[in-house]
């Protein structure tokens, strides 16, 4: 993932917030020298410290840093910087309804068990649902509507 981040620091001049065109204008917010930081450690415990590894890794933690500390990121006088995105329009995907989406997916798994693999459905935990199935209602007797007393059948209700 970081060799990745360090691609396209070189190729678009910030790491890239997904992978699609419209995404150049944003970037993720600035967590490379931590990740850098981590893999670097994590291969030096390993015994495999690399020292070019990581003077390369500087000179891209250097780059992502001088996009974080200028303009338009600056957040004022403060020392701080700020999300900002260079682009001018939202993501495509962003203009379309999908409120309903995660319900859908649910719902995919739901009524696809076995294409589910462990993310939606535990299965010792929650068993798959069977699907209703539709009964017909039987009423012990029915009332003509213009004799109809709510409070009547309330107190039937209770004293039975």
């Amino acid at each position: 993932m970081v060799e990745n981040f360090f691609f396209e620091i070189e190729h678009y001049g910030s790491i890239l917030n997904a992978n699609r065109s419209y995404y150049l204008s944003r970037s993720q917010p600035p967590f490379l020298t931590s990740m850098v930081l981590g893999v670097y450690e994590a291969e030096k415990s390993a015994g495999h410290e690399d020292k070019k590894w990581l003077a390369r890794a500087y000179r891209f933690a250097k780059k992502d840093h001088a996009m974080w500390a200028r303009e338009p990121h600056l957040a004022a006088d403060t020392g701080l910087s700020r999300y900002y995105d260079f682009g001018d329009v939202p993501a495509p995907e962003s203009l379309k309804d999908e409120t309903d989406h995660y319900r859908k997916v649910a719902a995919y798994f739901l009524n696809h068990p076995e294409q589910d693999r462990g993310y939606l459905l535990k299965k010792r935990r929650l068993p798959v649902p069977k699907r209703p199935q539709a009964r017909p209602i039987r009423c012990k007797s029915a009332m003509p509507p213009a004799r109809w007393n709510s409070r009547a059948v309330m107190k039937r209700k209770r004293f039975r």
